[in-house]
């Protein structure tokens, strides 16, 4: 089975994400902050996604990002921000570090479920460009 990291401090959001990855059939592995979510990352090689919020304690979703993308064996590793107290200029710089995908808050669990198996097969892009 496929696994999928859910980093997000906020506890209902993240049982709200969670329950609609289960009912997809992928594993979900919840944490509360971004540290932790990376350490997930290193010691789980099948994960096939990570969801998370920009604003987590210990690492925060753009240095979370950044740390991925800085390393070969994440560099391509699908991760879909979800959060609602960013601006448009934090957004953009997020999908600039390499986030795969923004969404704001409040979760459009519809949205979050389409776009899960495009991030993972990797059908969400067209020739690198976002979508």
């Amino acid at each position: 089975m496929q696994k999928i990291i859910i980093a997000e401090d906020d506890p209902i959001s993240r049982v709200i994400i969670s329950k609609a990855v289960e009912s997809m059939g992928y594993v979900a592995i919840q944490t509360a902050n971004g540290a932790h979510a990376l350490e997930l990352v290193e010691s789980n090689p099948e994960v096939s996604l990570v969801i998370t919020d920009i604003s987590l304690p210990d690492l925060d979703g753009r240095d979370f990002v950044k740390t991925l993308r800085g390393k070969p064996e994440t560099s391509t590793l699908p991760v879909m921000i979800i959060s609602g107290v960013v601006s448009y200029a934090q957004i953009i710089e997020v999908l600039e570090l390499g986030a795969s995908r923004f969404l704001p808050k409040p979760i459009d669990i519809k949205e979050v479920k389409r776009l899960i198996p495009k991030l993972i097969s990797g059908d969400e892009f067209d020739k690198g460009k976002r979508a």
